[in-house]
């Protein structure tokens, strides 16, 4: 009884979705990251509320709604900041569904858990699982791409097999009847990339052609029966287009050509609701080398590292400070040395930095952005690997891997003893890296004994109240995230070093007083020239500020 009452609650949800939001549960989109060495983090993958990365040692930290328990940590709290699934090892990529994970493995098997009704975690059964089992019968996989609750895998030798939900034939097998374990995709070799939509799936071939089956409502015009309600069953090859090398589903379905261009369809670039029959160059874009699609905004990245977005905007997904819709492609705001993007079903994006720092922005209300808060935020934020505590603490040790040699390396090992500060999780420091006014604020007042309370809104909001009720020349009051997560120059951090002291100037009276005082000696010379007050300011120069202070006597007035 209780199986066919949720099986009746999916349907109608499905229903729902299909009629009035195209692709409101879209799978994960994915890319692989440059798998450096160098790297904490090798693949990125977001889902419904929920964002998930794989770390080089093969394990997956997850972040964002867990009112389901689908996270594994034995509660039902939405997280905040990322934490680790539990049994979870040698994981090279994780996809989402409704409710349920699937992960592939180093070895080319496949694992799953989670929700199970209609046998989407391909173990033979439709029991849920808290935990992670095989997936029944599948071996040397390549790739994973998850629909509502289907799952699509590639294998080395190209062909493409699927599990799970069947009803519009998304399985790709000629019926419509749900498979509890996989079933190969017919028709389809020489594959060499797939993507799963809610309801449907997509493949290019090796030739650069590219094959779609399964819903035709949400997939119409890659389909080309306009106005119907089939579907199809069995892979059928997109007419107009040759040369991809990689799609991605979402509000447009988009692909990329070897010479990188993107060309989509599914929806007009005019923001009307209009299908096109034939596919089309999306504007301004060249030099693409991944695509993702989310429910209603796609992501492109450029191989010069920079982002575009384009689409619905209304919780901020494409990052550029508004909420205005844009039918043709903007950059996203600040990000720069981007090797992997991910755009999901609940209208947030993450992206992972050449320095292996992960940063998210759009939709939040189930903390889904890793940065603390539940609000959502415009501009790219960097997600905040959170310690056993909770708190966006990073992975550390007595010794950083990045400093030795370095002109701060002894401050920043008195900062690490002092526990003024933590490393990142591949155990590096990075101390060039320019610093948040959070960032700055945490450093600055741990070491006066201020400490980060709990809160369910942004991990700095117990500095921000200290710092407010001195009358700190701070920005990000009243939990103005994006501009606490904004870059500080040398002459802020002036300005809140003379507030501290008890003296509140600014600009260039703020930096004469540090010159006066002597905690600064400038950055080329002791004078406010020579302080360089426009520089920001980076995590080394903030220990020697702190370092200068302590040594100074200087006590919070």
């Amino acid at each position: 009884m209780h199986k066919q009452l949720r099986n009746v609650k999916f349907l109608c949800f499905m229903m729902v979705m299909l009629s009035f939001v195209e692709f409101a549960m879209l799978p994960p989109a994915y890319t692989y990251a440059n798998n450096s060495s160098e790297l904490a983090i090798q693949s990125l993958a977001t889902g419904f509320r929920e964002s998930k990365v794989v770390r080089q040692d093969g394990t997956v930290w997850a972040w964002g709604a867990n009112e389901d328990g689908r996270l594994g940590d034995g509660t039902t709290d939405n997280k905040l900041y990322p934490i680790q699934l539990k049994g979870v090892t040698d994981t090279v990529e994780v996809t989402s569904g409704q409710s349920f994970t699937v992960a592939l493995h180093k070895d080319g098997t496949v694992w799953s858990w989670g929700w199970n009704i209609y046998g989407q975690l391909g173990d033979g059964t439709t029991e849920n699982k808290s935990s992670p089992i095989q997936v029944s019968g599948l071996t040397d996989v390549t790739a994973i791409s998850s629909g509502a609750a289907h799952t699509l895998a590639l294998k080395s030798d190209g062909t493409v097999w699927a599990w799970g939900w069947n009803q519009y034939g998304q399985l790709g097998v000629n019926i419509t009847d749900s498979k509890l374990v996989p079933v190969q995709v017919e028709g389809l070799t020489d594959v060499t990339a797939i993507s799963s939509g809610l309801s449907d799936g997509a493949a290019v071939k090796r030739d650069g052609t590219v094959w779609v089956w399964g819903n035709n409502r949400s997939a119409e015009s890659s389909m080309g029966t306009l106005g119907s309600e089939e579907w199809k069953s069995v892979p059928v090859q997109l007419s107009g287009l040759t040369n991809v090398v990689a799609v991605a589903e979402g509000k447009y379905t988009t692909a990329v050509k070897r010479d990188g261009t993107v060309w989509a369809w599914r929806w007009n670039q005019n923001g009307k609701n209009e299908n096109k029959t034939v596919p089309f160059q999306v504007k301004g874009l060249k030099d693409i080398i991944a695509v993702s699609g989310g429910r209603g905004h796609n992501l492109a990245l450029n191989k010069d590292g920079t982002v575009w977005a384009w689409g619905g905007n209304f919780t901020g997904q494409l990052g550029d400070g508004t909420t205005d819709e844009r039918t043709d492609p903007i950059r996203v705001s600040d990000l720069t040395d981007i090797i992997a993007v991910t755009a999901s079903s609940a209208d947030h994006n993450l992206a992972l930095r050449k320095d292996g720092t992960v940063w998210a922005w759009g939709a939040n209300e189930a903390g889904q952005l890793g940065d603390g808060s539940t609000e959502s935020q415009r501009y790219p934020v960097q997600v905040n690997f959170a310690g056993g505590d909770g708190k966006p603490a990073l992975i550390g040790g007595a010794t950083f891997n990045d400093v030795t040699g370095h002109w701060a390396e002894s401050m920043i090992s008195w900062a690490y003893a002092n526990k003024v500060i933590d490393g990142y999780q591949d155990g590096s420091f990075k101390p060039d890296n320019n610093v948040s006014e959070a960032e700055f604020l945490a450093i600055f007042l741990k070491m006066f004994g201020v400490q980060a309370a709990g809160s369910n809104n942004h991990w700095a909001d117990a500095f921000y109240t200290f710092s407010e009720a001195h009358h700190f020349p701070i920005q990000g009051i009243g939990n103005a995230a994006e501009l606490r997560s904004a870059f500080i120059n040398r002459e802020t951090v002036a300005g809140i070093i003379a507030a501290a002291d008890g003296t509140h100037l600014l600009k260039d009276e703020a930096i004469q007083y540090l010159l006066d005082k002597g905690y600064s000696s400038g950055k080329t010379s002791a004078t406010v020239v020579g302080y360089k007050g426009r520089d920001l300011l980076t995590r080394a120069e903030a220990i020697q500020f702190v370092k200068n202070v302590k040594d100074k006597g200087m006590t919070l007035k």
